[in-house]
């Protein structure tokens, strides 16, 4: 079940599958695939997916963001034993609150 907030109020959501798109399937395994084809996003490769695809500037903010997501990951417990993070993991990180659109630390963009 997810749960999305909304100034003061709570919907929850009943989600069609627990398994994530294919799309995010394709997305991890494009960099998944580049480490080896472990089956897990090695550090390496989740830095490129930020840098690339999340549009995190400078090392120190790359850095900074995946160790965010790492700890997110080691905190729900979606870390493979070897260290990398699963489909799974990947796919509840990038549809949760610690991934917003909105993110102070992104700063703000007038495009």
């Amino acid at each position: 079940m997810t749960t999305y907030r909304v100034c003061c109020f709570l919907r929850r959501f009943r989600p069609a599958s627990n398994e994530p798109s294919e799309a995010i399937g394709d997305v991890f395994e494009a960099y998944a695939g580049a480490d080896g084809g472990s089956g897990a996003l090695g550090e390496e490769a989740l830095r490129r997916f930020l840098r690339e695809v999340q549009g995190e500037a400078g090392d120190d903010d790359v850095e900074a963001a995946a160790r965010e997501v790492l700890a997110f990951a080691a905190e729900h417990r979606l870390l493979k034993k070897g260290g990398g993070l699963t489909v799974e993991g990947f796919h509840r990180w990038l549809c949760s609150d610690a991934n917003a659109a909105l993110n102070p630390r992104r700063g703000v963009s007038s495009r």
